[in-house]
């Protein structure tokens, strides 16, 4: 099993407001920050089953804690400065 997309470390992005959209545009642009973005975890019941740039929405934060121990994907939160 790769933990990688073309060398890049895969992502799931806690949080699909302004924030998170944001960092996903930053994500998918900036190719040196090595990231492959493959989800969006969101509470909220009305973002669900859509995309933003091409990445699902795919629920409930309660998702996340089950990928928590699975290596192979990274958390990132709009709380935390990209750099």
């Amino acid at each position: 099993m790769s933990f990688s997309q073309g060398g890049k470390s895969r992502v799931l992005i806690v949080g699909a407001g302004s924030a998170g959209e944001m960092m996903l545009r930053q994500i998918k642009t900036d190719n040196k920050l090595g990231y492959f973005p493959v989800g969006i975890i969101d509470d909220d019941p009305n973002k669900r089953h859509v995309s933003i740039h091409g990445i699902p929405v795919l629920g409930q934060q309660e998702i996340f804690q089950t990928w928590c121990g699975y290596p192979s994907f990274f958390q990132m939160s709009p709380k935390f400065k990209v750099s």
